[in-house]
């Protein structure tokens, strides 16, 4: 229909608009023969008067009357062909009336063909739109099918683990039972070593175990006594601090270990002074915050210089920050699940490699904000971790992934 509208209708029309103009051209030729013919028909008139005044009068009258007589001829010719001119002119006027018609007619499909185009339009963009949509949805179902396959794997873990705790459990109670009625046995012994009755034997292989694990941690203890104090066991808290509005997800120290960051799930990373008196709460340095978003922080690391700091999250995003700024200094942008994982270069501290849920890793450029690699991983990446020290350099990196696995 609308390539007819297109094509065929405008043909149509300007075969009707030649038409109409023929048929103009014959009527203003017509009124111009009339005009002739009533000027011809006068002339006539006056010349048969003039002829009849001025004739003798014995001229012949057959020859007036031929000629009286062809002048009416010619008269009735014109009135005939006054009658078809008006006809025609009433024809050319109702043709002229149906042009008009036609041209509104054909303004008004014109208009209705770029309203329906412009629907078509917007029905295509909506189409891609609810396509690309859909392609979200269904990447996002399978990663969540996966995360519930790995939940579910961590449960029929955890039920088994349950069950060997619970059968541990039940050897625990029984020989705890059995501790309890040799104990019960060694008191009663007790008592009659005093009245002079000898204890039984089974009695007496304990009592020789139990002597000897005495001696065994008698002795433990004079080796630890001997140790030096360079390594020291952590057997208390320091500090505790009720740093962000929710759960805290991630921890880091910058290389001088002077300030600690925390990823929180309220979306802010925070720096806090990390050698606070023990007298004193550890004081807040600064907030950093991504920019339009509250979508918990998962993974929060520092650069080998100490300049900038990174948080990922749920938003499929990783933020770069300056320490001290607060301001947002990069957004990478490009995986298509959480960003679980981060780490920056021990040797080029702008450049970052990120694990996510999508089964990808990524190399970063945080100063242009590119994307320098991307691996590809058969599960999702839950941790990353490089190797220290300059002479490490980035080419090595390990990463933990949820189908126990790790990129060659």
């Amino acid at each position: 229909m609308s390539s007819w509208f297109l094509d065929v209708a405008p043909r149509l029309l300007e075969a009707r608009n030649r038409r109409e103009v023929a048929a103009f051209s014959d009527l203003i030729a017509s009124h111009q023969q009339l005009l002739f013919r009533s000027a011809l028909g006068a002339s006539s008139a006056s010349l048969g008067a003039s002829v009849r005044l001025s004739a003798p009068q014995e001229q012949d009258d057959d020859a007036a009357q031929r000629y009286l007589g062809a002048i009416q001829q010619l008269e009735r010719e014109l009135a005939d062909k006054n009658a078809q001119l008006a006809s025609y002119a009433g024809k050319q006027l109702a043709l002229v009336s149906e042009s008009k018609t036609l041209l509104q007619e054909r303004e008004t499909w014109t208009q209705q063909l770029q309203l329906a185009t412009k629907r078509l339009d917007e029905e295509t963009v909506l189409g891609l739109e609810k396509d690309k949509a859909l392609q979200e949805l269904e990447e996002a179902l399978l990663l969540a099918r996966d995360e519930l396959n790995r939940q579910r794997k961590l449960l029929e873990h955890s039920e088994a683990e349950t069950d060997k705790l619970r059968s541990r459990n039940a050897e625990l109670e029984t020989q705890v039972a059995d501790k309890s009625a040799l104990l019960h046995e060694w008191i009663q012994a007790t008592s009659g070593d005093r009245e002079g009755q000898p204890p039984s034997p089974a009695l007496s292989a304990v009592m020789a175990t139990q002597e000897a694990a005495e001696n065994m941690s008698h002795l433990l203890l004079s080796e630890e006594d001997g140790l030096g104090s360079e390594a020291k066991l952590v057997t208390h808290v320091t500090h505790s601090i009720r740093a962000h509005a929710t759960e805290v997800n991630s921890v880091c120290f910058n290389t001088s270990g002077k300030i600690l960051f925390s990823g929180s799930s309220d979306g802010t990373v925070r720096a806090w002074e990390a050698e606070a008196a023990a007298s004193s709460p550890p004081r807040a340095l600064g907030e950093y915050r991504g920019v339009g978003t509250a979508h918990p922080l998962l993974c929060v690391r520092a650069s080998e210089d100490g300049a900038l700091v990174l948080g990922t999250g749920c938003d499929r995003k990783c933020f770069v920050w300056r320490v001290g700024t607060g301001r947002v200094m990069q957004t990478l942008t490009g995986h298509k699940g959480k960003v679980l994982a981060a780490e920056f270069s021990p040797v080029v501290p702008h450049e970052v490699i990120t694990g996510s849920s999508d089964r990808s890793l990524r190399v970063w450029d945080v100063m242009r904000g590119v994307r320098l690699q991307t691996v590809s991983c058969v599960s999702s990446c839950n941790d990353i971790a490089a190797p220290s020290g300059a002479d490490a350099g980035f080419v090595q990196f390990a990463s933990a992934h949820q189908d126990g696995a790790r990129p060659p």
